[in-house]
């Protein structure tokens, strides 16, 4: 789990100071591979988790321009439209769930 974090930290810091990132945003592309919701939930150790959560939610300051979920599976489809009534249009509009590509 060190490692795991000590890479996203220098991929992070990488892609902050990136001055593409800067000026144009980042592009986030996942492919689900149609995964189940619990092996999704339990892929990470948990204080890798809360560790990565704490650096990135409102600290990494790079915007997401795109947001590609590739290969999702139903749960994930229904997650998302849950969640689509809490998010702004503009970030909608930056979500992507692609089914085949």
């Amino acid at each position: 789990a060190d490692d795991s974090l000590r890479a996203f930290v220098w991929f992070s810091h990488y892609v902050m100071y990136h001055p593409s990132a800067q000026e144009e945003g980042m592009l986030v592309v996942e492919n689900c591979d149609k995964i189940g919701f619990y092996k999704m939930i339990t892929m990470m150790p948990m204080k890798l988790g809360t560790q990565l959560d704490r650096l990135t939610i409102g600290v990494l300051p790079v915007k997401t321009k795109k947001f590609y979920l590739l290969e999702t599976p139903r749960w994930i489809d229904v997650f998302v439209k849950i969640l689509g009534a809490f998010m702004s249009k503009k970030m909608k509009s930056r979500m992507y769930l692609c089914k085949d590509w």
